[in-house]
């Protein structure tokens, strides 16, 4: 099913919405909840997101211990957080209240455990007695390199200045 119709179905609900609420409280308290709904998702952006970095942090060096489930429920977390957090700022009143539905917790866990068996994390550990094998080509930094910047002939090459010397 084609999703194209999403994004201006949701501008003509917005529409109706403002029109609706805005007739009940008034064009200027309107103005002042949807712009405050926009601070609100900025703040919440920022402090949820330093958290969320270091829940994801905390996750993920659970799992380099061998251990599953905590950076899939951290990254989860993280992303419901930040898809809420977006909704908020975007100004709208349909998309602030979907936004702060996202925001209570319990929600987030009902969404997570409908989408939980469908994701799936992969961590690879290293220990410092792994040797990771690999080729290397020493290179002269003074060789002229055919259509490089170092070829006199290249358009980018840069004549040496001589107050350089």
């Amino acid at each position: 099913m084609p999703l194209y119709w999403v994004f201006p179905a949701l501008v003509l609900i917005e529409i109706v919405a403002f029109i609706v609420i805005g007739g009940e409280i008034g064009v200027g308290l309107t103005l002042l909840l949807v712009l405050g709904s926009t601070a609100l998702g900025v703040f919440t952006l920022r402090r949820l997101g330093q958290q969320a970095l270091g829940a994801l942090q905390g996750g993920l060096g659970y799992a380099a211990g061998g251990r599953m489930g905590a950076p899939a429920q951290q990254i989860g977390a993280g992303t419901l957080k930040a898809l809420a957090s977006g909704l908020l700022i975007v100004p709208g009143l349909v998309t602030s209240a979907l936004g702060l539905v996202l925001l209570i917790p319990q929600v987030q866990n009902f969404l997570w455990s409908r989408v939980a068996n469908k994701v799936n994390i992969r961590t690879a550990t290293y220990s410092p007695n792994d040797v990771i094998d690999g080729d290397f080509t020493e290179v002269d930094p003074d060789a002229t390199r055919i259509g490089g910047a170092a070829n006199a002939n290249s358009v980018w090459h840069q004549p040496e200045d001589p107050r350089d010397k």
